[in-house]
């Protein structure tokens, strides 16, 4: 509890002379706004709901957002919690945004929906997913077809937009300052549907640009702001644009909500989990120094103000909702924040949070005519929110969706029995276009964010239906998923360690050892593949080569769970213990020189890296976190030397020549 109490303390501390950034979302929409229709007169509600309004926020934790109530940040969350409902609301792997996002529009599994990533194939290119790769309908469809009017702005994966009864203001409407800046004049097919809701709605989109240095004191603490064009691979600016992006899909959202009065809407903000990434490790942090003191400085107290964005957002929201009508709140994962990362591969002088540090449990908040004032939940799953909006909606869920109407949160409602599917093939169509030059863009974007890479091959779509059928015990689809996948790409080792494991769920031991053998001669050092034919070999009764194994797998990924419990079951210490003096004391000066690194403290670890130096001046470990820290540094040509010297002492560590040749590409060597 001091721990908590010192971080609020912190942020406490910090308030004095600084905005509170809600000051970002006080633009008053009004009915007149644009080109909209007036208002009509108020019916009957038609739905045991009324109008349902749902508000999608991303990366929103569920553990923070108490934190953050408890220590008076979140008014309106606190309000939601008291007028309604807030409880955790549980995710499911792989914690994927477009994934997510359509299971929770979909109430299917993703190998039924068809996102399975943030990007598929195109000509040899990646390209972000779009709504023409949907495969089952979304609420909005389901509504539509029901004769119920929709809204829609923002979702993931609805560009093209689509026909519906009602108004879709696609996702690629976030990156709408792209097309403006090239001269287009928002002209991206498939942008909106109608296609002339451009023109109403076009006023209410915030540019980066927009954004003044008053309205941005909150997030960025420096007295001169950069400008320029949006570039993704910089942090600040990527920053103005999660703002800029939050502030146009909220006016928008608001805006079609009350002046087409929808009897549902939905409405997407990516910004808390954008700026997640971006500044999550500086969370709560007062134990930095070096160049992550320095970033701290400048922003440190950017998450929480996304938050407080977020909580205004909620406000808003509240306050538009009238006697007949529900709020639902809700968000598709949670996010450890205050986390320093490890690997020095992915550490630089802008150190973001990759999407390894998503947690399982969002939020989940209920207001409005038909809700259980303090229900609670203990197991509200994202599966959950389409058998659940449906039913407020006064419709029926399917047999095909897997999640239940939420009964302890909402009623009691008289749900109409659930009909055998809704796939007839008589959902709202796309425009069909092809890939734009918006798509480069959005893949910078994912690149920047930690979500593509060369070892994120979960990414994309192809890739992760492979992954997803390995994970629900699928073995047999998983394997030819592999198989196809590694016809087209036969070096990745990542792959061929997915259809090693397919293999063993089918019994097939002997090709599954093949397959980590492949692997492996790819890259030695891939700890999942050591890991898991550590494992065959234990089955096959090899237990010394399944330690050797077991132990590699941990030296080459400290973080392996897998390898490390196997480990601990069969009683085997980890690696050799150290037998000297001289050993055990540098060990303990090496753990520091990794605190220090992790904390910015490079003068710290460089003088105790030179105190190993003198007791083990052969230590091969001893120069490995040498060229660690000069890295962090941003010193390459002394982490080359310094891996180089490692590698020479130690030839035979796979880690040490992957990062010695990844150190040469980057400096353009051979």
């Amino acid at each position: 509890m001091s721990e908590q109490s010192t971080r609020w303390d912190r942020f406490a501390s910090r308030r004095t002379g600084l905005g509170w950034g809600l000051g970002l979302l006080s633009v008053l929409l009004t009915v007149g706004c644009g080109a909209g229709p007036e208002t009509p007169a108020d019916p009957p509600p038609a739905s045991p709901g009324g109008r349902v309004l749902v508000l999608g926020l991303d990366g929103v934790d569920s553990v923070v957002v108490d934190e953050l109530i408890q220590a008076g940040e979140l008014p309106n969350f606190a309000r939601l919690r008291s007028e309604g409902v807030l409880v955790p609301l549980q995710s499911a792997h792989p914690l994927l945004s477009p994934i997510i996002w359509t299971t929770i529009a979909t109430g299917r599994l993703p190998q039924d929906h068809g996102i399975t990533g943030f990007v598929t194939m195109d000509e040899g290119k990646e390209s972000p997913v779009t709504s023409q790769l949907r495969r089952t309908k979304a609420l909005w469809n389901l509504a539509s077809e029901a004769g119920q009017s929709v809204s829609v702005v923002g979702w993931w994966a609805t560009w093209p937009a689509e026909t519906v009864d009602g108004t879709v203001v696609s996702d690629r409407t976030g990156l709408h300052f792209l097309l403006a800046d090239e001269g287009t004049d928002l002209e991206l097919p498939g942008l909106t549907f109608p296609g002339d809701l451009v023109e109403e709605i076009e006023p209410l989109l915030t540019l980066p640009g927009d954004l003044d240095e008053a309205e941005l004191s909150s997030f960025i603490h420096r007295q001169k702001l950069r400008d320029g064009p949006v570039d993704f691979s910089d942090p600040e600016s990527h920053l103005r644009w999660a703002v800029a992006a939050a502030h146009s899909n909220i006016d928008v959202g608001l805006h079609l909500w009350e002046s087409r009065r929808p009897d549902l809407a939905l409405i997407y903000v990516e910004e808390v989990d954008t700026i997640s990434h971006l500044f999550g490790h500086l969370f709560g942090r007062d134990d930095l120094s070096g160049d992550l003191l320095l970033q701290d400085e400048v922003f440190g107290d950017a998450v929480l103000s996304a938050y407080r964005l977020a909580d205004a957002a909620v406000g808003k929201m509240l306050d538009a909702l009238d006697e007949d009508s529900t709020l639902v709140v809700l968000s598709d994962h949670g996010f450890r924040l205050g986390e320093l990362v490890n690997d020095p591969s992915r550490a630089g002088s802008e150190r973001g949070v990759s999407h390894k540090s998503h947690r399982l449990a969002g939020v989940l908040g209920l207001a409005g005519r038909a809700v259980r004032v303090g229900g609670n939940s203990e197991n509200a799953s994202i599966l959950d929110i389409t058998p659940s909006v449906l039913s407020l909606l006064g419709l029926p869920a399917s047999d095909e969706m897997p999640g239940r109407v939420l009964d302890e949160l909402i009623g009691p409602l008289s749900s109409p029995d659930r009909v055998a599917s809704y796939e007839n093939g008589d959902g709202g169509t796309a425009t069909v276009v092809s890939a734009s030059t918006v798509d480069e863009e959005l893949v910078k974007k994912l690149r920047a964010l930690g979500y593509l890479g060369s070892t994120e091959s979960e990414s994309r779509v192809g890739r992760n239906d492979a992954a997803i059928a390995l994970s629900d015990l699928r073995y047999r689809d998983a394997a030819k998923a592999y198989k196809t996948l590694l016809e087209e790409d036969p070096t990745d080792p990542l792959l061929h360690t997915g259809l090693g494991v397919a293999l063993v769920g089918l019994g097939r031991e002997a090709a599954a050892l093949e397959s980590f053998e492949m692997a492996l001669s790819l890259d030695p050092s891939l700890s999942s593949a050591l890991y898991h034919r550590g494992a065959a070999l234990e089955r096959a009764g090899n237990l010394e080569a399944a330690i050797a194994d077991y132990r590699l797998a941990l030296r080459y990924d400290a973080e392996s769970r897998g390898a490390r419990s196997a480990l601990d079951r069969l009683k085997v210490p980890v690696a050799r213990v150290a037998e000297t003096a001289e050993e055990r004391q540098v060990a303990l000066w090496l753990r520091e020189v990794a605190d220090a690194g992790r904390h910015g403290d490079y003068a710290k670890a460089s003088e105790l890296l030179a105190k190993c130096e003198s007791l083990l001046p052969n230590s091969a470990v001893v120069f490995q976190y040498r060229a660690n820290i000069a890295y962090l540094q941003g010193d390459r040509p002394a982490a080359i030397e310094a891996m180089r010297k490692a590698l020479e002492l130690d030839p035979e560590n796979a880690m040490l020549q992957k990062n010695l040749d990844r150190l040469l590409r980057s400096e353009g060597e051979e």
